[in-house]
């Protein structure tokens, strides 16, 4: 595997992607579940015109009831899936800018020094992008 080796780029990008694997991972079975839900919302409305068509108001109103409950399921499963990804996108952001900061607020004068100010700050507000 190619992150078992010695490059420290691999390295440190393995390091700090290890503690947001569990969000991530919580991101992903949230959106599958969404999809399933988008999956069995389309079905459920074949069946909903199906039951209007056949006449039967009892199926039609049993079939509206499932319905409604899976548009306010997938409500709910958008919804949380917004959220959790904005909180780890934001607080994965923030823990990347603090790092990069003190590094560079760490390093030696003349280490830092053949750059200009507004590169560094260009480099460290608007280059980490987690997406």
């Amino acid at each position: 595997m190619i992150l078992k080796g010695k490059n420290p780029t691999l390295q440190w990008i393995k390091s700090v992607g290890k503690p947001v694997l569990p969000g991530v991972c919580l991101i992903s079975f949230v959106g599958m579940a969404d999809a399933f839900c988008g999956v069995l919302l389309a079905l459920q409305s074949k069946n909903v015109i199906d039951s209007a068509v056949s006449g039967s108001f009892e199926a039609l109103k049993n079939s509206a009831i499932i319905l409604g409950l899976l548009i306010i399921l997938q409500f709910l499963l958008s919804f949380s899936y917004m959220k959790i990804s904005a909180d780890l996108v934001a607080k994965n952001s923030l823990k990347l800018q603090r790092q990069i900061f003190s590094c560079v607020v760490n390093m030696k004068y003349d280490r830092v020094a053949g750059f200009h100010s507004g590169e560094l700050l260009n480099r460290l507000f608007n280059d980490v992008n987690v997406r």
